[in-house]
């Protein structure tokens, strides 16, 4: 396991790597429990002097074994704060089997202001159980996907149960396959990306398909031609900042994307993870894995 958090333990987690742990149950990479909803337990972001291009706070090849929930994160009647972190090849899925990228249950709350979701081997994304709450803005998720037995298939963007609830603005969800919400739960939406609008309210959401860098080798920041590009206006949430995952300033109107088209009039917020910044350089990100360097990070959890 990575880190374990409970009660009134609290957790900074800046520039930090969770890479390659793994737990019999549920957390694999962070579990945080009861630290209650008054302040945060856990607050995990990249920091200004993180050298690489697109993050230094990020949880990678992260997995269960033998349980289900929290393949990268699980959080138990606890508030977590979210930031500028990238989900990368976590879970590893056994057809039949759950496997959730990250839960929620006992009355959670997870604020997220920018995440890069990809290439995971899980069935969901985010698992929210017993009133537990996600408020989610910039999240870009792509090429994520489960064993089938026969084949991949799409996970879950969000699976909701027993009064959850998820509210996600400004992002991008594709190779998912919607949101289903059950037990009196709610999904609240605004201005993304999607593949399917399934289980998304009506307004919320615009079908396309995200153009990224490099997706297969991690790179799901957009082109600047992509249809995710100035595509909304500000979130409207207030633990939401004007600082993108790659620590460039948001927003940024992309001269050679019209603005809202598609998306919400005049729109000027990429929806996603990143703003596109044309004079900023487009080329592959280093993790500091192929050379061995990482020195760039606070710590890491073997």
């Amino acid at each position: 396991m990575g880190l374990y958090v409970t009660g009134t333990g609290v957790a900074l987690l800046y520039n930090t790597l969770f890479f390659r742990n793994s737990a019999r149950i549920d957390g694999a990479a962070i579990h945080a429990l009861d630290g209650g909803l008054a302040a945060p337990q856990l607050i995990m972001d990249r920091v200004a002097s993180c050298p690489f291009y697109f993050s230094c706070s990020e949880l990678e090849l992260n997995r269960l074994i033998g349980g289900s929930e929290g393949s990268a994160i699980y959080a138990s009647n606890s508030l977590l704060e979210i930031s500028r972190t990238i989900l990368d090849l976590n879970g590893d899925s056994t057809p039949g089997f759950e496997n959730n990228l990250v839960t929620a249950a006992n009355g959670a709350q997870i604020n997220i202001d920018g995440l890069g979701v990809s290439r995971n081997d899980v069935t969901r994304i985010f698992h929210l159980l017993d009133g537990s709450i996600v408020r989610a803005a910039y999240v870009t998720t792509a090429l994520n996907s489960y064993d089938t037995g026969g084949g991949t298939g799409e996970p879950w963007a969000a699976v909701l149960d027993g009064s959850a609830g998820i509210d996600i603005r400004n992002s991008i969800l594709n190779d998912m396959k919607g949101i289903n919400a059950s037990g009196g739960s709610t999904v609240s939406a605004a201005c993304n990306l999607v593949d399917t609008g399934n289980g998304s309210p009506p307004g919320s959401f615009f079908v396309g398909t995200a153009v990224f860098l490099d997706a297969p080798g991690g790179g799901i920041i957009q082109t600047p031609t992509s249809p995710g590009v100035d595509m909304c206006d500000d979130d409207g949430f207030s633990h939401t900042g004007s600082i993108d995952t790659t620590f460039l300033s948001r927003p940024v109107d992309e001269l050679a994307n019209p603005n809202g088209a598609p998306g919400i009039p005049g729109g000027i917020y990429d929806a996603g993870m990143s703003e596109v910044h044309d004079n900023v350089f487009m080329g592959i990100f280093s993790d500091g894995f192929e050379s061995g360097d990482t020195s760039a990070w606070s710590s890491t959890q073997p």
